[in-house]
């Protein structure tokens, strides 16, 4: 039996990313079974989970060499790839896949939104479809990215939410056949430093 309905990704810090699967669904859950995917000697923070429909689940986190990591299940068990970051890896100056968030789009592929917090903040946006690995970077004006959220629409296209931490706004970033669309949703300073 899949495991359905229940899924977290969490971390141990200095010891390993975890993800924890309950068997059945609804009323009829059963126990928690807890899985062991990367062993990290440093961190793995910063996880999000998606479930695709045949109740695999997809890991995207910042890696422990300050890039982002995508890990993914399937019949064959885990698998965790490198997708960003890790060739600037020992500089202490570039630290890469911080507040990652991730969805699915119909095609069961891979869209991750994340920040990159040295040398300068940015909101990046990375996906995968049948060409490989993508990535764009969405907003580099000021200390942007941090708390993103990401949703997938019907057509593929990403939506995004996430935190300007030098003015305090709540920003949208949403692209199409055009390309990125930026926007302040609250100006307010402090009330987005955590959306979702």
């Amino acid at each position: 039996m899949r495991y359905t309905n229940h899924f977290i990704s969490y971390c141990i810090l200095l010891t390993a990313l975890l993800v924890a699967c309950s068997l059945g669904t609804g009323a009829s859950a059963g126990p928690w079974e807890v899985r062991s995917i990367s062993s990290c000697t440093i961190h793995a923070l910063y996880s999000s989970i998606a479930v695709d429909s045949s109740d695999f689940a997809h890991i995207s986190f910042h890696g422990p060499q300050d890039d982002l990591r995508y890990a993914w299940e399937d019949a064959s068990g885990w698998h965790v790839l490198s997708i960003d970051g890790s060739a600037d890896w020992p500089d202490p100056y570039k630290s890469v896949g911080d507040h990652s968030s991730i969805a699915l789009d119909s095609q069961q592929y891979p869209h991750i939104s994340y920040c990159r917090m040295e040398p300068h903040y940015e909101l990046k946006y990375a996906w995968k479809d049948t060409d490989g690995w993508h990535i764009d970077v969405v907003d580099s004006t000021g200390e942007v990215g941090k708390w993103s959220s990401i949703g997938v629409d019907t057509y593929g296209y990403p939506h995004i939410s996430y935190y300007d931490e030098t003015n305090g706004d709540l920003k949208y970033a949403q692209k199409n056949a055009s390309g990125w669309q930026v926007s302040v949703v609250d100006s307010v300073t402090g009330r987005g430093s955590i959306p979702g």
